[in-house]
């Protein structure tokens, strides 16, 4: 049966309340989010022999939300990934963004980027599905950012346990636009340790090289002969310790992966030892697939465990990291009177 309820989840220093809405099926995909960072907290499905965990990493309160998560679960933006130096040119104006990661903009900047915002929610509940409508205001130059932003973030819980994520922004001036989520993923269960036993399977032929700072070098190669090749079913620490160029740039897996033209546009990852599958698609050109590099046993999880490296995989699906500097790369410019829209969809299974 298809519920949604809420409850209290902390309170910030200056007195906002952040609640926390917990959707789905108790029997089937239950979902829990929080209205700070509009973050996905926990994702409860079964396995194989109808076991239920937890399949996400997060933090078990506010506190470590605030000064802590590495974006666990998190809406990101204004901008999701990397612009190199936090610069681009817009209609021929200089934009000078915060910076927050060696001197790149990472995830929309500074404190007002989305995932440390407290959103608007809305629960959902039409019968068929339950879910949450979060919404924010981003303000002109927010860490920089020209244009005011409304954001409008969906996601829901159908009756065949189908998970829609749903973006939308509009703005009254020019700017640019990136949106995702950064759910990490162990389909083992959020405390089972390492990921590099998952198999993942990715419909990408192509892969956006990038320099030691992951700022992409305006070029993109073909995932042939490479550790970057997904294309079939492998396993995720197959090849991540080989000699390439991009693994030690991320220390682990940080690449945005290019889909095939004409492709699904798709993903599916699997935990051969719970059986649990996670199919995943989306109408945005590339997924940057994350292997959890800097988890360094410094953060504590909902089950009080502490996370370690290659503890979890992302599978953030966006446009490509730095597209503004880069006229090549799909455009991520928003204008007044257009509307930013997209969808991924996640389909948790048994094998």
């Amino acid at each position: 049966m298809l519920e949604v309820a809420s409850d209290l989840f902390g309170v910030l220093d200056d007195g906002t309340d952040v609640w926390r809405y917990t959707f789905g099926d108790r029997d089937g995909v239950e979902l829990s989010m929080i209205t700070y960072g509009a973050c996905v907290h926990t994702l409860v499905v079964p396995d194989r022999d109808a076991r239920r965990d937890n399949v996400v990493l997060g933090c078990p309160d506010l506190a470590g939300y605030v000064s802590q998560s590495p974006y666990f679960g998190a809406t990101v933006g204004r901008f999701a990934n990397r612009i190199g130096r936090g610069r681009f040119t817009l209609e021929s104006k200089q934009i000078q963004l915060s910076v927050n990661d060696h001197g790149n903009t990472l995830h929309g900047g500074g404190d007002a980027n989305f995932s440390h915002r407290v959103w608007a929610a809305e629960p959902i509940d039409d019968g068929s599905r339950v879910g949450v409508r979060f919404t924010l205001h981003s303000r002109d130059g927010d860490n920089g950012f020209p244009g005011a932003v409304d954001v409008v973030a969906t996601y829901v819980v159908d009756d065949t346990r189908l998970v829609t994520i749903h973006f939308a922004a509009t703005t009254d001036a020019a700017t640019v636009v990136n949106l995702t989520n950064h759910s990490y993923f162990n389909l083992a269960g959020e405390a089972a340790g390492s990921v590099l036993d998952h198999v993942l399977q990715v419909d990408a032929d192509r892969y956006v090289p990038v320099d030691p700072q992951s700022i992409p070098l305006g070029r993109i190669d073909r995932v042939d002969g490479t550790p970057l090749d997904f294309r079939s079913a492998t396993r995720i620490g197959a090849s991540i310790a080989a000699d390439h160029q991009e693994l030690p740039n991320g220390d682990g897996y940080d690449i945005g992966l290019v889909f095939a033209a004409g492709a699904r546009r798709g993903f599916r990852l699997t935990d051969p030892a719970s059986g649990r599958t996670l199919t995943g698609h989306t109408d945005q050109p590339s997924v940057q697939l994350y292997t959890s590099n800097k988890l360094d046993g410094t953060v504590r999880g909902t089950s009080g465990r502490y996370y370690q490296k290659f503890d979890a995989v992302a599978l953030e699906t966006q446009h490509l990291a730095d597209s503004p500097n880069h006229p090549d790369f799909p455009s991520t410019v928003l204008h007044p009177g257009e509307r930013f829209e997209t969808t991924t969809t996640w389909r948790f299974g048994i094998t």
